[in-house]
């Protein structure tokens, strides 16, 4: 018995060594095959032509020549794009058999883009393009009329918008009477595809009217959170459908308010209040992350998440001190200003969003009394802003909504000033 074990064992090992002399004659045989391979012709791009300005943001088309194999090899194309040309490597890559490739992607506004292409044959031979090209798209386009300026919403401000389920969402808020400057409260629910056609959720949801509320999409709810209904609220709703609404709490922690700020960052609803800082993972056990973060206590500011980290811009701590600076903080606890003063006038009720990599505020109040706009800034860092246009064409106005939606940049509703006048129920959009 112990023989044959040991023949058997001397067998195997005839095999690992005739497997492995074998094993070495093939890759002998590729490596002399790839050393005599030929990689293919040196080829250039052709389009989009190199420093192309103000180029289109859908289909673009690049093409570029014919690289040849003499050794007869299949030849593929590695379309590299993206926008830091030492690191095209790791960028967008379409691999195709054609001189010529659509992409499909929607490039960003106002962005330098660079590509270039990389022909391989099957014998691991290649040539990158004798180039690389770029071109920069076009700024965003700022139309002179509404999609719709009477929507089917009742005139207001103070509301909010959210995208949820692939829907754009409006909820509560208020217009003033015409005759007394009274508020009056609204607790309905609207949403759309498309901006035009609103389709009325609720005209009455659980929740009582308000406006200045916060509203966010989280953990597969729509969430509506304290407000104003004549009181301060500091009560907690939420919704799978914008009909149904539950009591998630009567009364948070938080101190009621009007017009709190809500986020969604790390997972968490955060909430913000002057200058405190709250969260909570379940929208009924509040955490007060921060009594007084570093900004000084305010309110009309806006609160945005861009560049995985929380940006607080501007706002006003009394009434003549209103505020042109810019915070940011990647915990909620510690913040950095990033700038005292931005190029933007000091402002409040203002709106901002984040489109295309750039951080956007949009119109507000300028004087304590008087003095809305309709102006529009963008920045990438925060610090350095750039004048969009001093008239975004839709009119002067405080307590609108501006969200990123469907590739577009929305302008929703808002009021014509801070004590009176009926509102908007108007619908502008920017691509």
């Amino acid at each position: 018995m112990k023989k044959s074990i040991n023949m058997l064992s001397k067998f195997y090992l005839i095999l690992l060594i005739v497997g492995f002399i074998s094993s070495c004659d093939n890759d002998d045989n590729l490596n002399m095959a790839n050393q005599n391979n030929t990689p293919p012709s040196s080829f250039s791009l052709i389009n989009l032509p190199d420093g192309s300005a103000n180029t289109d943001l859908t289909q673009l088309t690049f093409s570029w020549e014919s690289a040849i194999d003499i050794d007869g090899d299949p030849v593929v194309y590695e379309v590299q794009f993206g926008t830091d040309p030492s690191n095209l490597g790791s960028a967008l890559v379409e691999i195709t058999t054609d001189t010529s490739m659509i992409l499909t992607d929607r490039a960003n506004t106002c962005t330098t883009y660079y590509w270039r292409v990389i022909a391989r044959d099957d014998k691991g031979g290649e040539t990158e393009s004798n180039n690389i090209f770029s071109f920069t798209t076009r700024p965003i386009n700022i139309n002179s009329n509404p999609i719709i300026d009477d929507a089917s919403f009742a005139k207001r401000s103070r509301h909010k918008t959210i995208i949820y389920d692939d829907r754009l969402w409006l909820i509560a808020g208020t217009t003033k009477d015409g005759v007394t400057n009274n508020f009056i409260r609204y607790n309905d629910v609207y949403s759309t595809l498309d901006g035009f056609n609103w389709e009325e959720m609720t005209n009455e949801a659980q929740f009582s009217k308000r406006f200045g509320h916060a509203s966010v999409s989280f953990n597969n709810k729509m969430w509506v959170i304290g407000g104003n209904d004549g009181t301060p609220k500091n009560d907690v709703w939420s919704s799978t459908d914008g009909f149904n609404w539950t009591l998630e709490t009567a009364n948070a922690n938080f101190t009621a308010m009007n017009h709190p700020k809500a986020i969604v960052f790390e997972s968490k609803i955060w909430l913000f209040q002057n200058s405190e800082v709250w969260n909570t993972s379940n929208g009924v056990n509040w955490v007060l992350v921060n009594p007084q973060a570093g900004f000084m206590p305010r309110e009309g500011y806006s609160v945005s998440v861009f560049k995985d980290e929380i940006w607080l811009i501007a706002g006003r701590s009394s009434l003549e001190d209103l505020k042109n600076d810019v915070w940011k903080s990647s915990d909620g606890i510690n913040w950095i200003q990033i700038t005292d003063n931005a190029s933007f006038s000091p402002r409040f009720h203002h709106s901002t969003t984040v489109f295309d990599d750039y951080l956007y505020v949009i119109g507000g109040q300028e004087q304590p009394i008087i003095g809305e706009t309709n102006d529009i800034w963008k920045s990438k860092d925060g610090a350095i802003w750039t004048l969009v246009t001093n008239n975004g064409f839709f009119e002067e106005r405080v307590f609108h909504t501006s969200i990123t939606y469907d590739d577009k940049l929305w302008v929703i509703a808002g009021s014509e000033s801070l004590f009176d006048g009926a509102g908007f129920n108007d619908v502008w959009v920017m691509d």
